[in-house]
């Protein structure tokens, strides 16, 4: 027969106390040795209005960065776009693409990080009952940094294609940190098809 005392209890509290402080210390331990200019573990989501010459729309995107290691991040992104095509008689087309990317930090200093990554992008658009798939690589150049105590600068070009035609990217954003767990990115986006500019909000973990 097993025997349970208050002894044998408030050594299994006292154990299993320390091993959760042993893991916190050593997670803040991790952090720290990674700890780079601006913050790379984050959750974001947007919703945007895209502005084009001969189109217009929607786009709900959300997506998450973390950081694997002290050089290589990971960078997943998803967005679902709601368009209206075609100039004068507007219809409407849907294009969901999903991206996966690795970054890695070429440069660093005290305030800015320079990266490079590369990535796939699976895109699918459908118009009316016609549907098509594309499967391609992405090249992405970065520079990230602080311009002040809550607020950081990004920069970022994207080289890829969509659907056999070429869709780069290029963006500028403002971050800005009102509170300690949540973010907001103010960004300028241009697409070989259209000017786009975003607010997105990141939940930062």
């Amino acid at each position: 027969m097993i025997r349970v005392t208050l002894l044998h209890l408030s050594l299994l509290s006292f154990s299993a106390w320390s091993v959760c402080g042993d893991l916190c210390q050593w997670l803040d331990n991790w952090f720290d040795d990674y700890l780079t200019p601006v913050n790379y573990n984050y959750a974001h989501a947007s919703l945007a209005r895209i502005h084009a010459t001969n189109q217009s729309g929607l786009q709900l995107a959300a997506g998450a960065l973390t950081q694997l290691s002290e050089g290589w991040l990971l960078d997943i992104n998803a967005d679902i776009n709601w368009q209206q095509e075609g100039g004068q008689q507007m219809t409407e087309a849907r294009v969901n693409r999903f991206q996966g990317r690795l970054d890695y930090r070429l440069h660093h200093t005290d305030n800015w990080d320079f990266l490079a990554g590369i990535g796939t992008s699976v895109a699918q658009w459908h118009f009316q009952d016609q549907e098509a798939f594309s499967i391609d690589p992405v090249f992405a150049v970065q520079a990230r940094g602080n311009l002040a105590e809550r607020v950081d600068l990004e920069l970022r070009y994207q080289l890829g294609d969509q659907f056999d035609r070429s869709w780069n990217v290029a963006s500028i954003g403002m971050v800005f940190y009102p509170v300690s767990q949540v973010a907001f990115n103010l960004r300028g986006e241009r697409t070989d098809a259209s000017d786009n500019l975003i607010l997105e909000t990141r939940f930062l973990f």
